[in-house]
C-alpha cells in the first residue's frame, strides 16, 4: 500500500491497489466504482453541488428507521460503490475539475485526444454537471482543441 497523504481532513487515505491515490479521502464517504474497477471514496457534497444527478441520487433514502442525518453519516459506505459506465480516466479528470485545490486539468496534455474529450462531455451531460461543460467548453476555444484534434 502506498501512502498519499496525511490522513487528517479531507487528504487522500492510505490507498489499496484498486483506489485511486489522489482520490481516496479518509472522510469521504462515498464510494465511486468505474467501469475498470477502479474505486474513488469521495465527498457526497462535492458531488451533490456540482451534479443534480448525485443531488438526487443521494437524497433518496436507504433506510426508513434512520433520520436522513444518520443516514448520511453512517450509512453512506454501507451502500456499497455506486458504479459508473465511465473509466477511471475520465473520473479522474472530472474530479479534477470538481474538486477545490485539485490539479487543473483543462489542458491538451491531459485531455490529449478527442475520444478522451468527447467521453468527458458525454459523462458532464449524463451527469448534468454544468460546471464541467462550461469548463470543457472553455478548454476547446481556448486550447483550440478541435484543430489540435483534426487538423486540417
Amino acid at each position: 500500500m502506498k501512502s498519499t497523504a496525511s490522513s487528517k481532513g479531507s487528504t487522500p487515505a492510505v490507498a489499496r491497489a484498486d483506489f485511486d491515490p489522489a482520490y481516496t479521502f479518509n472522510d469521504g464517504d462515498l464510494v465511486l466504482r468505474s467501469v475498470d474497477g477502479v474505486h474513488f471514496r469521495v465527498h457526497p457534497l462535492i458531488l451533490g453541488l456540482a451534479s443534480s444527478v448525485f443531488r438526487d441520487m443521494l437524497d433518496i433514502p436507504t433506510d426508513a428507521s434512520n433520520t436522513a442525518q444518520q443516514s448520511k453519516l453512517e450509512g453512506e459506505l454501507s451502500k456499497g460503490p455506486i458504479i459508473a459506465t465511465e473509466p477511471a480516466s475520465v473520473l479522474r479528470i472530472l474530479l479534477d475539475i470538481l474538486y477545490p485545490g485539485a490539479r487543473h486539468a483543462l489542458n491538451i496534455n491531459v485531455i490529449d485526444s478527442s475520444d478522451l474529450l468527447n467521453s468527458l462531455v458525454l459523462a458532464a451531460r449524463k451527469y448534468d454537471m454544468v460546471s464541467v461543460i462550461e469548463g470543457l467548453c472553455t478548454f476547446i476555444v481556448a486550447q483550440d482543441a478541435i484543430s489540435h484534434f483534426h487538423p486540417v
